[in-house]
């Protein structure tokens, strides 16, 4: 028997497992006024606080494995109770973490209910990564025969969410219906998530990128189009970190908050980088992208994209340190750009007292004497 507790650690049910004759293998309780199953996860009580600290969950199927991951150390590893996973659980895991590994037994049906997890979790907002086990080992069986540096290797070697999907797809993709299933429920998750893999979903695929990338935004359930569009190209950005900044506000309402309007207008130079950012900081990023997508405001989407693919490229930071970085290179760059004003104007005798007092303090600042 498996007590099965909140997240105050109250019980609020059991999971029974059959360890010998016949009949059911789980016999869990039924849902009552304190029990839904569909909210809770095993072990998160004592999961939570890894799962912060740690900055990841670790999701799988059953007790045992949970159990088996606690006892070697892996403190942030959560099970669905014996169920696929719901809307509600994802929400919950995501209040935690951004980010989680799932690891499901690698039997078919490990497989199928692993499918459909992911993308319960990626429309929750988490950022998914799917650990296979060698040895097709649930991971109970996996840390009985190894150690868990081997388990920590397997985390290190996850796939992201779209790559493990289309690998599970590439030996149906000579079927016409096997493609044609495989961008639908792609279509499904945000235009901005897709496209970051659109060259590896080209290379499985043989669909140019350029027509991968139309369809997408287009997110219009049709037929790819028979000739590929020309590619959007984002007039002026010549700094990826405008694109990034808007990326980051897109995303993550903690890089909204830290930001205001005026300070947002000054660190952009690009006049739709700039409109992009504004707007993100004063409107619902969802409708935005919606409207957007409904006006064929291509440039704009483009800005996002694009910064999508520099934050992508930033591995082994989490959001705060991307945040600061970025912020940081557009503050060094605005101050650049102002000292050489300054400058100029000085070398032409226009600076005015309270100019040239500001560009000494720039210098100062960023240590250019």
């Amino acid at each position: 028997m498996f007590p099965i507790r909140d997240m105050a650690g109250r019980i609020i049910g059991f999971g029974g497992r059959l360890i010998d004759g016949e009949g059911a293998k789980y016999m869990n309780s039924p849902d009552s006024a304190i029990y839904r199953k569909r909210r809770h996860l095993y072990l998160l009580d004592k999961a939570r606080n890894a799962i912060r600290k740690k900055k990841r969950s670790i999701l799988v199927e059953g007790y045992m494995d949970a159990i088996r991951l606690h006892k070697c150390g892996f403190t942030e590893a959560v099970a669905s109770l014996g169920t696929s996973l719901t809307p509600e659980q994802a929400e919950t895991l995501s209040r935690f973490a951004d980010k989680c590994y799932i690891c499901y037994d690698n039997d078919k049906a490990g497989q199928s209910a692993m499918l459909r997890s992911m993308f319960v979790l990626q429309e929750n907002g988490l950022d998914v990564y799917v650990v296979n086990l060698t040895g097709n080992k649930d991971p109970d069986e996996f840390l009985i025969e190894h150690t868990p540096k081997d388990f920590e290797d397997a985390l290190t070697k996850a796939q992201p969410l779209i790559v493990q999907y289309i690998e599970a797809f590439k030996p149906l993709l000579t079927r016409k219906s096997a493609m044609k299933e495989l961008f639908m429920t792609l279509s499904k998750l945000a235009v901005h998530e897709v496209l970051q893999y659109k060259m590896y979903l080209s290379e499985a695929t043989g669909v140019p990128p350029s027509m991968i990338e139309e369809w997408f935004v287009s997110k219009q359930k049709r037929p790819l189009p028979e000739k590929p569009p020309e590619s959007v190209e984002v007039k002026g950005i010549e700094h990826p970190c405008e694109a990034a900044l808007c990326s980051l506000l897109f995303h993550h309402s903690e890089c909204r908050i830290s930001m205001d309007l005026v300070e947002t207008a000054k660190l952009l130079r690009n006049p739709t980088a700039r409109d992009v950012a504004l707007a993100l900081l004063k409107e619902n990023p969802e409708d935005l992208f919606m409207l957007w997508s409904s006006l064929a405001e291509t440039e704009r989407i483009a800005v996002l994209m694009r910064g999508d693919e520099y934050c992508a490229q930033m591995k082994g930071q989490s959001t705060a340190e991307k945040f600061r970085n970025i912020y940081s290179k557009l503050r060094e760059r605005g101050t650049a750009m102002r000292v050489n004003e300054l400058t100029a104007k000085m070398q032409k005798s226009q600076a005015t007292s309270e100019e040239l007092l500001e560009l000494v303090r720039l210098k100062n600042a960023t240590s250019i004497l």
